[in-house]
């Protein structure tokens, strides 16, 4: 019993750890859950469920979440907010004609957006 206790209260902090990204992304970027659900590929629903903790993702979702958070880390320094949108829905000729949005989906792809970003930080510190 304890065991099943002690999984439930992480899943807890899982999913409020998880829906504080949101929130947080979502104010520094000035996105709506429409926005995030369209770069995340859900339904607004969905967005809002997680945010109030009544849902949880996917694994792959939570992951995407995670990814979506470090890129707007990254972006920060180097993208306004109403930049950041446009840039993840954006096709981009370094990432193959793809937009940053359909990269978020695994680690491999994650790092070529990554290395863009970085990029864009390095050519505006020269």
């Amino acid at each position: 019993m304890t065991h099943v206790r002690a999984e439930s209260s992480t899943l807890r902090n899982h999913r409020g750890d998880l829906a504080i990204l949101l929130k947080q992304l979502r104010q520094r970027e000035r996105l709506t859950q429409e926005d995030l659900a369209q770069i995340m590929r859900e339904r607004a629903m969905t967005i809002s469920r997680w945010e109030r903790q009544s849902a949880t993702p996917r694994r792959e979702a939570a992951a995407k979440v995670r990814r979506l958070g470090e890129l707007e880390r990254e972006a920060r320094g180097v993208l306004a907010p109403a930049e950041f949108k446009e840039f993840l829905c954006a096709p981009h000729r370094l990432l193959m004609g793809l937009a940053p949005m359909d990269l978020l989906d695994n680690d491999r792809t994650f790092q070529r957006v990554l290395d863009l970003v970085r990029g864009m930080q390095a050519s505006d510190a020269v």
